[in-house]
Formats: C-alpha cells, structure tokens, sequence
C-alpha cells in the first residue's frame, strides 16, 4: 500500500478506465475495529488506520469486515505532537451509515451511484440523487432515515467543559434582575449556550415602510443562516467527488422542510415571521478534505429573500423634522432554547450588512439600497441578550437585538414648513 499521491486524479482515472493500477495499489482492505473506532483521534470518524491484514479471508476469520474499495491511503497527524498515522483513503465509505449504502464497483474498485454502473457512466446528477436518497429517504424497512422536527445534536461524550451564558444578578452585564433580586432575568453577553450554535444575519435590501401611525417597519431583507447537522455529514469520495446538495427548508413549516432549521421568531413582529419567508434550499456541506478531522461535515447555509414586519417603540421624535429615528428588533428562539440553538451572529459580517454601510464595502444585488422617501439608514447596531423566562427558570434563551437608526431627509420640510415659519 503506498500514501496517497499528488497525483490522484490519474490514479482514480485509471482505475475508472479498467487501466493497469499502480504497484501497490489493490482492491479491498480490512477495517480493523479496534484500528479507528476505540482510537482516541480516529474514534466517530468513519476513518480506520492501515490492517495488518492484507487478505478478505485473514480479515474476516479475526472478527473484521473487508472494504472492497482501491487500498489507497493517506497521512494525517491529528493534533500537533501527536505522531503521524496512516489511514485508509475510502475507509469513511465503508463504515457508520455511508457504508450500509455504498454501492462499489468491482471492476474499478470505487463507489458508484446505481448497481452495475461504473463511476465513469454517474453523472453530477446521478451522485446528487444517490446522496440525497442516503441522507434523507427511507430505510429498508421505508421508515423515514431523516427526522426534520428533532434538533441536531452533539454525543455528550464530545462535550469537554459545561456551557454556562447566565449571569448572576451582580454581573455588570446583567440589566434586570427578578423582583427578589435572586436571578438575572436578562444578560447582555456573547457567551456560549449550547453545543449546537446557529449562527445568522440580515442582508438589507430596501426599506419599504416607515410609519408612525401604526408603529410599523418593513424591511425586505435577505436572511442568512447558518449551523451544523451530523445526520447530513458526507465525504467526498464516496461520492464521486460532489462537495454539496442542496435540500428544501423551512422554519415553522415541517411540511415544506426536507431537513431541521432553526426555530427563529422576531418577537416584537406584527405577523409571524415565516409568513414573510417561502422555503428555499439549504446547501449541506460534506467533508471536503477527505481527512480524520471531517472539518465540514453536516455545514448547512441556508439564505431567503422576504419582508421583515415589526411593530417598534420609536425613539427620536422629538427633534422633527430633524429627528434621528430608532427602532429595535428583537429576534431570538420560539420553542427551542440556547441549550439546542444557541443563536449567534454570523462571523463574516457580524450578523448584520447593508450596502450604504459607511463603515465597510458589502456585495448585493445592483438594485439594493437603503433609501426610502423621507428616510435613509444612519446606522445599525446588533448585541445579543440572554433571557430566562418564567416557564424555563435557568434555561437560556439567547436571542439578537438589532437597533436601526434612521435620518430623515428634511428637505422637503424645511421648504414646506421650516422655511415659510421665518
């Protein structure tokens, strides 16, 4: 067996084209238990270390399965100082649930998409529905492999030190406490809740309505979330090499939803906030290293396009025409709390990007801008809270405030109101 070469186009090309493989090289190998799943770093991976057992039949009698996939390997160290190891290439393919699926080809000794096609006749399409129907269809017995109302999670054993977000009602970061001053009700911080971070944002598209009759703010927006489900987690080789596939979701909808999405609601709303938003697809990142460490397994991003309707306690009044108005938005978890989504600002744009934003240069559509007939966008604010409520005593539920402050083009007041007063 030798490591897997810089070259390895040309290898899987060759074993695609039934050409000679390299010396070497072979078909089948054996997973070894206790090579990968009781090792400390290769333990959940799906990955095993190089067998000392070269034969289907010595592997077998020992209490192993035998992979009937090429034997090509590579090198990983999996923590600095830890020593180098040698693992199997396609080892993720025939072990936990991908390997209750693959389809191998014995000729060319690589997975395929249907049985008796070789990989060279999987088109995209044909790997993508493969996958699709491995992560999301149904079982043998036509239960349901992918349950959309249960929330992903993490093994407890993964978990190496207590998530704590709550403040004591002496923390200055605490800005209300419970009447018998026992608690913190409310706590502004960025502290982790949970294992299982959701990470989202806004893109503003258009302000399309300010009006102070009825408190209301609508915003078209496009909404931005991201987090991590291990019931989606893919490699890349077992499947033809494909990195992503796309999956309809929808919050607040398990009809329209083939895979879980937050439970986000903005609070101070006028109507639900899914009622602004369609389903749309969810791009699932698979594992794009090919590596132990399995980084981006079950990276889901999910972005929508709808209209924001807030009802707002405007502040700012006072100064008119020239007043600077602000309203705040209150967006956090309806029925889940921090320990199952732990809600936070995306990292690329801090949560919140429009294009007029003075402060930095952002993408979006030619169309976009904040400009509405009396108002344009002065700033936007975003920090996160945290909430115990009287249902959940010592439950966390963090949520994200964004504070919109807007300028008011006085001109039109200065010449109709201002101006004919002198």
């Amino acid at each position: 067996m030798v490591p897997v070469l810089p070259a390895l186009v040309a290898l899987l090309l060759a074993a695609r084209t039934a050409e000679a493989l390299p010396p070497g090289i072979g078909i089948g190998f054996c997973i070894e238990d206790s090579r990968g799943k009781d090792d400390e770093y290769y333990a959940k991976t799906g990955f095993v270390q190089v067998s000392g057992y070269n034969e289907e039949a010595a592997c077998v009698e020992n209490g192993h399965s035998w992979c009937p996939l090429l034997n090509v390997t590579d090198t990983w160290t999996p923590v600095d100082g830890a020593p180098m190891t040698i693992y199997y290439w396609y080892s993720a393919c025939c072990t936990n649930f991908v390997g209750s699926r693959l389809k191998p080809d014995p000729a060319t000794g690589l997975p395929t998409c249907k049985d008796a096609w070789r990989p060279s006749e999987c088109a995209y399409h044909d790997w993508a529905e493969k996958l699709s129907n491995d992560l999301l269809g149904l079982d043998d017995d036509g239960r349901a492999l992918y349950d959309v109302s249960i929330t992903p999670g993490i093994p407890e054993s993964w978990i190496t030190e207590p998530y704590w977000c709550l403040c004591e009602p002496e923390d200055p970061r605490c800005i209300r406490v419970s009447d018998d001053g026992a608690m913190c009700l409310v706590c502004e911080n960025d502290d982790q809740c949970g294992p299982n971070p959701v990470r989202m944002g806004f893109q503003l598209f258009k302000v399309l309505d300010i009006d102070m009759r009825t408190s209301k703010l609508s915003l078209s927006v496009w909404f931005k979330q991201e987090w991590y489900d291990r019931r989606l987690a893919f490699d890349k080789q077992c499947y033809g090499g494909i990195h992503t596939i796309s999956a309809q979701a929808k919050s607040g909808s398990l009809p329209e939803s083939r895979i879980w999405s937050p439970d986000i609601e903005l609070l101070n709303s006028e109507k639900p906030l899914w009622g602004g938003f369609s389903a749309r697809l969810a791009t699932v990142h698979g594992c794009w290293d090919g590596k132990p460490t399995r980084g981006g397994c079950g990276f889901v991003q999910w972005s929508a396009p709808g209209v924001l309707e807030a009802l707002c306690k405007w502040k700012g009044l006072a100064a008119f025409p020239y007043d600077i108005l602000s309203c705040e938005l209150e967006l956090a978890g309806w029925a889940s709390d921090g320990i199952a989504q732990d809600i936070l600002p995306r990292v690329q744009d801090g949560g919140i990007a429009w294009v007029d934003d003075p402060t930095k240069k952002v993408s979006g559509g030619v169309t976009a801008g904040s400009s509405y007939q009396d108002y344009s966008i002065n700033s936007i604010s975003l920090r996160r809270i945290v909430t115990q409520f009287d249902c959940c005593l010592w439950q966390p539920w963090p949520g994200l405030i964004y504070e919109f402050s807007f300028t008011r083009s006085g001109r039109w007041y200065e010449s109709k109101l201002v101006l004919p007063m002198i």
